[in-house]
């Protein structure tokens, strides 16, 4: 099951059923927090989504009910550099309290991620080897325009941008196998619970440690 940060330790704490024999099923069930997972309950194993899909209930539009995306950050002005001011993104309280999302109860069958070959070009090369990390050039033409929406000129050939190539695809398998749930949520709620005693106060207490003087004391047997 793929859920949020909240939602998974509502479930986990104690709000369902707390059994454990998907995990026990690894060898290294004590160390599962190694592939992303947070989690159980009952026989799903629970990994955490931390931008998962929310929504707000819109109205009903044509008849239907429409429920808005809401996005976990948004932009506000920033003081910028230079007295020019820039964009930040920052938490968006509306994510954080939105009344819907989508929960995922998934199958590592359901899809599979195609990225780029890590092997050797040659095997008689092995240190040139493909990695991961895209390929990378340096850029001088078709620079996009400036601040005044002017094209940038690069006659002296001295301007440019760093651009990276990434290949990835997702390839479907038995997507019945993954099972999206649209339900309600809420963030959770803080209970204050009152101590049953009432406050005694502060009582006067003495942290001396210096001895009593009995220098004038006299003991007579």
């Amino acid at each position: 099951m793929v859920d949020a940060q909240v939602g998974g330790d509502d479930f986990v704490a104690g709000r369902a059923v707390r059994t454990f024999p998907l995990d026990q099923q690894w060898d290294a069930s004590t160390k599962y927090w190694k592939y992303g997972f947070s989690g159980s309950i009952g026989n799903y194993v629970v990994r955490v989504d931390p931008f998962q899909l929310r929504f707000n209930f819109v109205g009903v539009v044509a008849g239907k009910f429409r429920w808005q995306i809401v996005l976990p950050y948004k932009n506000v002005p920033s003081s910028g550099a230079g007295n020019a001011a820039g964009l930040k993104d920052i938490v968006n309280p509306d994510y954080q309290n939105a009344q819907g999302a989508w929960s995922y109860v998934w199958h590592r069958k359901a899809m599979q991620v195609l990225v780029a070959d890590a092997t050797p070009v040659n095997p008689e090369m092995p240190f040139s080897a493909r990695n991961f990390g895209g390929r990378w050039q340096f850029v001088m033409d078709n620079l996009g325009a400036d601040k005044n929406g002017q094209p940038i000129e690069n006659k002296r050939r001295n301007k440019g941008q760093f651009i990276g190539d990434f290949k990835q695809a997702v390839r479907p398998q038995y997507t019945e196998l993954c099972q999206p749930i649209f339900h309600l949520r809420e963030p959770s709620c803080l209970i204050v619970v009152a101590p049953c005693n009432p406050n005694p106060g502060y009582p006067t207490q003495t942290y001396t440690s210096d001895p009593v003087d009995c220098s004038g004391n006299r003991i007579v047997d």
